[in-house]
């Protein structure tokens, strides 16, 4: 990076590092990218190394330590998601529910909504 320039600078500004998770991610759901993987990307034939292994190389004591934390929060991961998932299932109802207690009322909707739970009216000739 030129962190000489005033481009260089300004991206060094605007660059966040952290030592594990951040804490504003930590309950969001992680995905992969697979356009990124080592084994598509890279050559065979080429060397590589890991950031992680280069910093316990230089002398990092915090390896495992970070490695316990990260099991930890993929188990609390895990069990946040099944409390979204549940909540999203319970909404689903829900929302199942009050269009079939509205259905009568609200009728006429759905003639001009496509998207609305309730089954639409058939036209009268």
């Amino acid at each position: 990076m030129p962190h000489k320039t005033n481009r260089g600078k300004k991206a060094m500004s605007l660059l966040h590092c952290y030592d594990g998770m951040p804490p504003r991610f930590m309950h969001i759901r992680k995905m992969r990218a697979v356009t990124a993987y080592r084994h598509l990307r890279l050559d065979a034939n080429r060397p590589f190394t890991r950031l992680g292994r280069l910093m316990i190389d230089f002398g990092w004591k915090y390896s495992h330590l970070i490695s316990q934390l990260e099991k930890k929060r993929k188990i609390k991961q895990k069990a946040t998601f099944k409390v979204k998932k549940q909540i999203s299932k319970l909404k689903q109802q829900a929302i199942k529910n009050v269009a079939n207690s509205m259905k009568d009322k609200y009728a006429f909707l759905t003639k001009y909504e496509w998207n609305l739970p309730v089954e639409p009216v058939a036209a009268s000739a």
